[in-house]
C-alpha cells in the first residue's frame, strides 16, 4: 500500500478532502492519510507584499516549507507529501507569484537547515523532488461545491437556486444574481464586503444558506458543519468529467498523483501549467 500525506491550510480540507474517492486510487491501494493538524495559510493577503528571506521573520509560508521538510525527514517517508492552500481572490491574478515564493520558501529552509551530512541534504533533496509537490484550490475549496450543482451545494446547507452552474469554477463568477450582487453591507459574512461578492464562492455559499444581510448564525454556511458534509462525498467524476474543458488546476492535482504512481489519470485534460508536473531543473518540489 502506498500512502500519501497531506498538507493542509483549512479545517475544512483536514476534515473532509475526500481524495480516497477517486476509484483509480482506491483500486491501487492508495491510502490518504486524514491530516493530524491544519497549517496557516500564506496566501491570504497579497503575497507580493511578503519580504524575501532572509529580510523577513518566519512566517506562515516558512512554517508550511518546515512542515513539508519534516515529512520528507523521517525515517520512513510517505510515498507522497502534497501541500494543499487555496490561491484565495488576493492572488487570483498572481499564481505563479504564489508557486514561486513557496518554492523559494522551501528552498531556502533546505539550505540553511542543520543537516547531519551533505550526504542527507542530498537525500531529501531528492525526496522532495521525487515525491512532494503544491497544488492550488482555485479560488478556494468551496468553489468546487458549484461543480456538482445542485448536490454539493444542498449538502452545505443552501436553500436558495445557485445562479452559477456550467462554468469554470476556478474562474469563479456571480453574474446574474442580482439580489445577491446589489444588496446592501451587512454583518453577515457574504454581506460585509460588497466589493468582491462576484468572485467569491464562499460568501455566494453563504448567502444562499441564508440571504439576511445580518447575522443569522443558525442559518450560516458553516465549513466544518455544512462545508463537512459537501465535501466528504464530493463527486469528482460530476465535477471533472462533466466539465472537460475546465477546472486546469484540479486536473493537475490528479495529474500528479497519477504521474507518481504510474497510474491513468482518471481525469485528463489540460493542467495548469503553474502546478503542472514536470522535470524542471530549477523544480525544488515535483511540481515547481
Amino acid at each position: 500500500m502506498a500512502h500519501i500525506q497531506l498538507i493542509v491550510t483549512g479545517d475544512l480540507e483536514k476534515l473532509a478532502l475526500a481524495l480516497n474517492r477517486v476509484t483509480v486510487f482506491t483500486q491501487a491501494n492508495i491510502n490518504f492519510i486524514k491530516p493530524q493538524y491544519k497549517m496557516e495559510s500564506f496566501t491570504s493577503g497579497d503575497v507580493s507584499k511578503i519580504p524575501p528571506k532572509p529580510q523577513r521573520k518566519d512566517g506562515n509560508i516558512d512554517k508550511l516549507a518546515a512542515a513539508l521538510v519534516a515529512e520528507i525527514n523521517l525515517s520512513q517517508p510517505p510515498d507522497m507529501v502534497i501541500v494543499i492552500d487555496d490561491l484565495e481572490i488576493a492572488n487570483f491574478h498572481q499564481p505563479e507569484l504564489v508557486a514561486s515564493g513557496f518554492h523559494d520558501a522551501v528552498d531556502w529552509y533546505i539550505q540553511n537547515y542543520n543537516w547531519a551530512s551533505q550526504r542527507t541534504r542530498q537525500t531529501r533533496i531528492e525526496r522532495l523532488r521525487e515525491r512532494c509537490s503544491f497544488h492550488l484550490l482555485v479560488p478556494m475549496v468551496e468553489a468546487y461545491f458549484f461543480g456538482e450543482v445542485p448536490d454539493a451545494l444542498n449538502r452545505a446547507g443552501a436553500v436558495l437556486q445557485s445562479s452559477v452552474s456550467g462554468m469554470d469554477v476556478e474562474n469563479f463568477a456571480v453574474k446574474n444574481d442580482h439580489d445577491y450582487l446589489k444588496a446592501p453591507k451587512g454583518t453577515s459574512f457574504w454581506a460585509k464586503n460588497p466589493n468582491d461578492r462576484v468572485q467569491h464562492p464562499k460568501r455566494y455559499l453563504d448567502y444562499l444558506c441564508c440571504s439576511d444581510v445580518n447575522l443569522n448564525r443558525a442559518s450560516r454556511y458553516r465549513e466544518t458543519k455544512g462545508g463537512v458534509k459537501a465535501l466528504e462525498k464530493i463527486n469528482w467524476d460530476s465535477i471533472l468529467l462533466d466539465n472537460s474543458p475546465y477546472l486546469a488546476y484540479l486536473r493537475s492535482l490528479f495529474d500528479d498523483i497519477s504521474n507518481r504512481f504510474n497510474l491513468t489519470n482518471p481525469y485528463p485534460g489540460v493542467c495548469a501549467p503553474v502546478t503542472d508536473c514536470g522535470t524542471g531543473i530549477s523544480n525544488i518540489l515535483r511540481n515547481i
